[in-house]
């Protein structure tokens, strides 16, 4: 799954993708996976550091792909256009 991509935006983007199929809520136009979710926890499962984790993460909240509503997370289906199939 994750791990197989060469590139650590596309573990995190990949991780999010199964992440959202198997325990995410679907809400017409993004995901929603609640609460156990943390920075830290993606890193571990993507096999990247939490920083550059962060950094990634970041970088899609700019792109309004992902947000972090209190402890829930909100993920845009567009984020997975090519990815997710």
């Amino acid at each position: 799954m994750a791990l197989t991509s060469k590139f650590a935006k596309d573990r995190i983007i990949k991780l999010l993708c199964h992440l959202c199929q198997t325990v995410g809520y679907d809400q017409d136009e993004f995901y929603e996976i609640k609460q156990f979710l943390t920075i830290q926890l993606m890193s571990d499962m993507a096999g990247i550091s939490r920083e550059t984790a962060g950094h990634i993460i970041h970088e899609l909240k700019d792109e309004k792909l992902v947000v972090k509503d209190h402890k829930n997370w909100l993920v845009s289906k567009h984020l997975f256009n090519d990815v997710c199939v």
